[in-house]
C-alpha cells in the first residue's frame, strides 16, 4: 500500500465504514453487522447532537475508537473531548486510540507517523495526545470539573460521551437532574459554539435517566440498536448481529436471566428497555422462606390460572397451593406447566386432596364448559366432590395492577414460601421479574386477594376447638347432619354428649342423595356397630322434598329423619358453643378428620362483600356453606324446646316449672 494513496484516501473519506473495516480488520473477529455501518453514518452526519443506544457488547465503544482515530487522521475536528464514566475509563479509550496510531501499519502507510513530536512541544500522555497534524484528543471523567477547556487558543469542537451514566447516577430524579445540568451548564458552554458536535452512547438504566430524557428532545437525533428486532419468542424476530449473537443464543441467554429473576436486567442490557426501577413492586428482600409450615390446621386453597389453549408450547397453567394462618399466607407448592385440560382436571382433584379437601379457585375466564365438563365427569368417577370457586379478574384494572396488589403482603413478610427457594423456582422468578416476563404463576398467587376474602361467620373458632382422633363414647349419641343441592350431597357425623357436640367426620359427594347416603351410612355402621343414628335435615330441604329428594332417600334407608331449623335463622348459632367451655373442653369441637367442616370454620364459611362494599346477605354457595348449614340446623334442633320431646328418651332432658321439656347438661337420674 503506497503512502498517501490519493484514490484510497478519497474512498475512505467518503465511506468511513469501509475505512474502518479495512484499516482495523485485525480488530474485527466476527463479521461486521449492518448496524455498525449505521453508527458510522450517524457519527459522520452533520447533526449537531447525536445519541446512540446499543445493546451490551454491541461494539459501540470499539467502533467509536476506530471512527475517532480516522477522524483525527483526516483532521475532521481540531480538539476532541473523550468523556467516560470515570477518568480511568476515559484514559482506557484514549489508550486504545494511541495504540492504533503507534502500531497500525495501515494508518502509517496512509497518513505517515501521526504521533506528536516532543521536539515541537506536542503532548503525548495518558490523558491527552496531540497528533502530528495538530489534532488534540483529551480524556476526562464525568466526575471531573468541566469548566475551562482550552488548548492554546482553541476550544473543543467535538465531544464524545461513552456510557457516563451509572446506577448511582439514576438513583432518583435529583441525580438525573445533576447529570443533565452538567451536560447543559458545563459541557455545552465549554465548546466552540460554531463548530461543536456532541456524540453520546449509552444504555437506558432506568425509566428516568439522561438517555431517555435526551431521546425525547427534538434537537437530538436518536438511533437505537437492540440485540434483535422484536420479541425473542417470535419466530420472525431476527438478530441484529447474527454471526456473533444468533437467535438460539439470545433466547437461551434470556431464559438464563429469567431463571435468576433478572429478566429486567436482560431487557435493559440487551433489549434497551429501561429496568423500571421505580415501578418494580417486588424486591429480593421481601421474600421469606421457611423449611416447614407450623404444624397446625389452617385454612387452605388451591389456586389455578389455566391456560385456555391446547397449544401447550406457548401456554402455561399457573398453579399455587396456599394456606392462611392469621395474617400470614404459606405457599406450599407452586409452578407453571404446559398442561392439557385433562392434566388441569387431575391437578384440581389431587391438589385439593393434598390440602385437606380444600376448595380450588380457578380464574373464571378459564372455568368454562371445556374445563367444567371433565371436572363433573371426574367427580363421578372418583366418587367425591371438589369445591370449585370461580375467581373473576377485576374489571377496573388490568392484570399488572391486580398482581401489584400483592405488594403490601410481601413488604410486611406476610407471604412465606415453604420448602425453600428451589421449591418455588418459577414463582420466585416471576416475582422478581415482574412486571416483565411471564405472569401465569404470580397471577395465580394474586388470587389470594379474592380466595381468602370475606368476613368469617365464626371468627372465634380456633385451635382450642380442634381435636384429634375422637371416638364417640358409649353413652354419646350419634347424629348425622345432611344437606344437598343440585350439585352435591354432604353429611357431618356429630357426637352429642349432653350439650357438648363434636363433629367427628364429614363427607361430600357429587352423587345423588340415595347413592351418597348409602355409602356414608354403611361406613358409619361399620365404625359404630350397634349405635343408633338420628338424621337431621334443614327445614328448607325438608319442605322441598319434591325438588330435593334428600328426605325420601333417608326414609328409604329406614333411618329416623328429624326436621332441623331453617338455615337463615340458624346462621351464627354455634358462636356461643364455640366460645363456651364445659368440663375442660369447648362445647362445640371438630375432629381434624372432618376436613370440610374444618375448612368451613377456618374461614371458607364467610360473608362476602359486594363491589359497592356492602356485605352480602348470605355466605357464598358451595360445600362449606352446605355442610355448615346442615350442622347449624342440627344444633338448633337439638337445642330447641320444640324438638326436645322428639329426642330419644335416654338423652339428658329437664323440665321447666311449666312442665316444658328442654335439653340439659345435668346427667339423668
Amino acid at each position: 500500500m503506497a503512502i498517501n494513496n490519493k484514490a484510497m484516501l478519497e474512498a475512505f473519506s467518503r465511506d468511513r465504514a469501509l475505512a474502518c473495516e479495512t484499516v482495523f480488520r485485525h480488530r474485527h473477529v466476527d463479521e461486521t453487522p449492518g448496524f455498525h455501518v449505521s453508527m458510522h453514518d450517524a457519527w459522520r452526519s452533520a447533526d449537531e447532537f447525536v445519541l446512540i443506544t446499543a445493546f451490551r457488547e454491541a461494539g459501540k465503544s470499539t467502533t467509536a475508537e476506530e471512527f475517532i482515530t480516522l477522524e483525527a487522521c483526516f483532521q475532521n475536528f481540531g480538539y476532541l473531548i473523550l468523556g467516560g464514566e470515570t477518568y480511568t475509563k476515559a484514559c482506557q479509550r484514549l489508550e486504545s486510540i494511541k495504540y492504533e496510531l503507534s502500531t497500525n501499519m495501515k494508518i502509517y502507510n496512509l497518513f505517515g507517523d501521526m504521533r506528536g513530536s516532543k521536539a515541537k512541544g506536542q503532548v503525548w500522555n495518558e490523558g491527552m495526545i496531540e497528533l502530528k497534524n495538530g489534532v488534540v484528543i483529551q480524556a476526562f471523567g464525568w466526575e471531573q470539573e468541566v469548566r475551562g477547556w482550552k488548548h492554546h487558543d482553541r476550544r473543543p469542537d467535538r465531544c464524545y460521551l461513552d456510557d457516563i451514566e451509572t446506577e448511582e447516577r439514576v438513583r432518583d430524579m435529583g441525580a438525573v437532574d445533576a447529570t443533565m445540568n452538567k451536560l447543559y451548564k458545563q459541557v455545552l458552554p465549554a465548546m466552540d459554539k460554531k463548530l461543536r458536535k456532541i456524540r453520546v452512547t449509552g444504555t437506558p438504566l432506568a425509566d428516568d435517566c439522561m438517555v431517555n430524557r435526551l431521546k425525547s428532545k427534538s434537537h437530538w437525533t436518536y438511533f437505537e440498536f437492540p440485540i434483535c428486532n422484536g420479541d425473542p419468542d417470535d419466530p420472525k424476530t431476527v438478530s441484529n448481529w447474527e454471526s456473533r449473537y444468533p437467535m438460539p443464543w439470545i433466547r437461551a441467554e434470556r431464559d438464563r436471566y429469567a431463571e435468576m429473576g433478572l429478566l429486567s436486567a436482560f431487557n435493559q442490557e440487551y433489549m434497551l428497555v429501561a429496568a423500571q426501577t421505580v415501578g418494580k413492586p417486588f424486591k429480593e428482600e421481601y421474600l421469606v422462606f421457611e423449611d416447614v409450615a407450623p404444624p397446625v390446621f389452617m385454612r387452605r386453597a388451591c389456586l389455578l390460572d389455566p391456560a385456555r389453549t391446547t397449544d401447550v408450547k406457548n401456554a402455561e397453567s399457573g398453579h399455587v397451593e396456599v394456606g392462611q394462618l392469621g395474617s400470614r399466607f404459606y405457599v406450599f407448592e407452586s409452578g407453571g406447566d404446559s398442561w392439557q385440560p385433562s392434566e388441569q382436571v387431575d391437578w384440581i382433584f389431587d391438589s385439593s386432596h393434598r390440602n385437606e379437601d380444600c376448595k380450588v379457585c380457578v380464574e373464571a375466564d378459564g372455568l368454562n364448559d371445556w374445563l367444567m365438563e371433565p371436572v363433573r365427569k371426574q367427580s363421578i368417577l372418583r366418587g367425591n366432590a371438589v369445591e370449585i370457586k370461580a375467581i373473576f379478574a377485576p374489571k377496573d384494572r388490568d392484570k399488572v395492577d391486580f398482581i401489584t396488589g400483592l405488594q403490601p403482603y410481601f413488604k410486611t413478610g406476610s407471604i412465606v414460601f415453604v420448602g425453600g427457594r428451589a421449591r418455588h423456582g418459577k414463582l420466585v422468578q416471576q416475582i422478581l421479574n415482574f412486571p416483565s416476563g411471564k405472569k401465569d404463576v404470580i397471577n395465580a398467587l394474586a388470587f389470594i386477594q379474592k380466595a381468602f376474602a370475606g368476613r368469617p361467620v365464626y371468627p372465634e373458632f380456633s385451635a382450642v376447638n380442634v381435636l384429634t382422633d375422637t371416638v364417640s363414647g358409649r353413652n354419646d349419641q350419634l347424629a348425622l347432619a345432611v344437606n344437598a343441592d343440585s350439585r352435591e350431597t354432604v353429611a357431618a357425623l356429630v357426637s352429642v354428649s349432653g350439650v357438648s357436640k363434636i363433629v367427628i367426620n364429614d363427607w361430600a359427594s357429587s352423587m345423588g342423595p340415595s347413592d351418597a347416603l348409602r355409602d356414608i351410612v354403611a361406613l358409619i355402621k361399620m365404625l359404630y356397630p350397634g349405635k343408633s343414628l338420628k338424621v337431621f335435615i334443614p327445614a328448607e330441604v325438608w319442605d322441598q322434598q319434591d325438588r330435593l329428594p334428600l328426605l325420601p332417600a333417608v326414609r328409604m334407608m329406614d333411618l329416623a329423619p328429624f326436621r332441623g331449623g331453617y338455615a337463615s335463622q340458624c346462621r351464627g348459632s354455634l358462636s356461643l358453643d364455640i366460645r363456651t367451655e364445659w368440663k375442660g373442653r369447648r362445647m362445640f369441637c371438630v375432629d381434624r378428620r372432618a376436613t370440610y367442616t374444618m375448612n368451613a370454620l377456618s374461614g371458607d364459611y364467610a360473608m362476602q362483600f359486594e363491589r359497592d362494599g356492602r356485605q352480602a346477605g348470605a355466605p357464598e354457595v358451595g360445600t362449606s356453606r352446605l355442610i355448615m348449614e346442615a350442622i347449624e340446623c342440627l344444633a338448633s334442633a337439638l337445642s330447641s324446646v320444640q324438638n326436645a320431646s322428639e329426642l330419644p328418651k335416654d338423652m339428658p332432658r329437664g323440665l321447666t316449672k311449666g312442665g316444658t321439656p328442654y335439653l340439659t347438661a345435668m346427667p339423668r337420674r
